[in-house]
């Protein structure tokens, strides 16, 4: 047999062991399949997501008794305001600027219960966060102040005045987050004073929420 009929012999046996060695190699295979796929795969995890949280969203308002959120302040008083809808249509967020550079940050959200939560941002008041006895009087009448430009279904004076009450006590039996009634009898109706939080410039959060349930 001459050289060349033996080189050309090798050359087609290097290439069928080539071919035979690929197609019996199952990783191989899976890795390409999974490079052709990743892409695709991505943007279906995306869109599978995005499908999930929307009926996660869906039932979740209708399981829910209270209705769509609306806007609670009055342009009449609070002339800079935004108003903002979450994607569940049951939490709002409605931000109160002020000439001052305060803020007011009114969230209303819940499901069961109906919540006003005030987010006062303010350098009007000063004092050690520990002085709760301080800051419950200064949550009354950051709350008092804003009461004229709100539009609520809440008695929210009442609620204002069992944070007063409250703030009378020994400042050491006061604590945060007190559930303080003002629904009487038939009604669960209470206030709280959530946190008090120092902040840049000069200002401080106070946080004030005011609940009534159940629907």
């Amino acid at each position: 047999m001459s050289s060349k009929t033996i080189n050309r012999c090798n050359g087609l046996l290097f290439v069928s062991s080539l071919i035979t060695l690929l197609a019996c190699n199952p990783t191989a295979d899976k890795q390409v399949k999974k490079l052709r796929s990743s892409d695709s795969q991505g943007g279906a995890a995306v869109v599978a997501n995005q499908h999930q949280q929307k009926d996660s969203i869906i039932k979740r308002n209708a399981e829910c008794i209270r209705g769509r959120a609306e806007p609670i302040s009055k342009k009449k008083y609070f002339a800079n305001t935004t108003f903002v809808l979450q994607p569940d249509s049951l939490t709002a967020v409605e931000t109160v600027s002020f000439k001052n550079g305060d803020k007011l940050i009114i969230t209303n959200w819940g499901c069961e219960y109906y919540v006003l939560t005030f987010r006062f941002e303010t350098s009007r008041f000063h004092a050690s966060t520990s002085n709760l006895k301080y800051w419950y009087a200064a949550a009354g009448e950051l709350t008092n102040k804003a009461i004229p430009g709100i539009d609520a279904p809440l008695d929210i004076k009442k609620g204002v005045r069992a944070l007063n009450s409250y703030a009378a006590k020994d400042a050491k039996h006061l604590r945060l987050q007190a559930k303080l009634d003002f629904g009487g009898d038939e009604a669960i109706r209470f206030a709280t004073l959530d946190t008090i939080a120092k902040m840049q410039k000069n200002r401080t959060a106070v946080v004030i929420s005011f609940t009534a349930g159940l629907l």
